[in-house]
């Protein structure tokens, strides 16, 4: 019989590491995941279908949908974003009749007739207040000194 020699440098490993069995780990393990994506793709559809019967199943009443009080919470912020910019474009964009005496114009028109004509002089608003006389002002001054 013969002995293995002893190894002098005990930090170092002298038996092989067995690559077969790791490659046969890794090549059940990558064909277990393919069923599986497989089998799963399978179910989503059938659930799918099955999901899409049941819809149709359903009376028309049940199909709407009823919409709790304001406020409520935004189901699609984006689409929540897309329809207050193009309210807010048709406010600033567009041309609309507010009442008898009121007319909205495009910002951008407005700017230009501002620019053209300048900014309306109104009449001053007169607001009749009581006057301070001296005296008082006087108490006040030493008051606060």
């Amino acid at each position: 019989m013969t002995e293995k020699p002893m190894n002098p440098n005990p930090d170092y490993q002298d038996k092989d590491i067995r690559v077969r069995p790791i490659l046969i780990f890794m090549v059940g393990l990558t064909v277990l995941t393919i069923l599986l994506l497989g089998f799963l793709a399978l179910f989503f559809n059938v659930m799918e279908r099955q999901s899409r019967a049941a819809d149709e199943q359903m009376p028309p009443e049940a199909r709407e949908r009823v919409l709790p009080p304001e406020p409520r919470l935004l189901v699609d912020e984006q689409m929540g974003l897309k329809e207050y910019l193009e309210n807010a474009r048709e406010i600033t964009d567009y041309y609309a009749v507010l009442s008898d005496e009121y007319v909205r114009i495009p910002v951008e028109e407005a700017i230009l007739l501002v620019a053209e004509r300048g900014l309306p002089r109104w009449a001053p608003i007169v607001v009749e207040s009581p006057s301070p006389d001296d005296a008082s002002i006087a108490q006040d001054i030493e008051a606060v000194e």
